[in-house]
């Protein structure tokens, strides 16, 4: 959501700013991306959150805090995360398949997690 009204914004559509400078916040926040909250710690949050801090970091307004901590703490999270082979695990959502790799789900991911990486470097320009 932060992405698209973002991006209406950058586009000169009107849509209440203040509202997504206070949404952005509260959605760069792990603890509401989980059940667990702060019981599994930021690595394990991020391990398998890389898809959401990717499209936060894509969805993200330079001049909305908070976007230069927010974009460095999740571009150091996404990297961290990444596989000897360059690829990023993505664990299947399915119940039978809970905590096995899903290739289809990794290669997708692994490309939106270059996408932003790529995002990121070229906005720091």
């Amino acid at each position: 959501m932060l992405w698209s009204l973002n991006s209406a914004a950058s586009a000169g559509l009107e849509n209440d700013r203040k509202e997504v400078m206070e949404w952005t916040p509260w959605a760069a926040d792990r603890r509401h991306w989980n059940k667990t909250g702060d019981k599994d710690g930021v690595d394990t949050v991020s391990a398998g959150t890389i898809d959401t801090m990717v499209f936060l970091l894509l969805g993200r307004d330079a001049n909305v805090e908070p976007a230069p901590a927010l974009t460095t703490e999740f571009r150091q999270q996404i990297l961290k995360n990444q596989q000897p082979d360059g690829s990023w695990l993505v664990p299947s959502t399915r119940a039978r398949d809970k905590n096995k790799v899903n290739q289809t789900a990794t290669y997708w991911g692994t490309t939106w997690a270059v996408i932003g990486l790529l995002e990121v470097k070229s906005a720091s320009k």
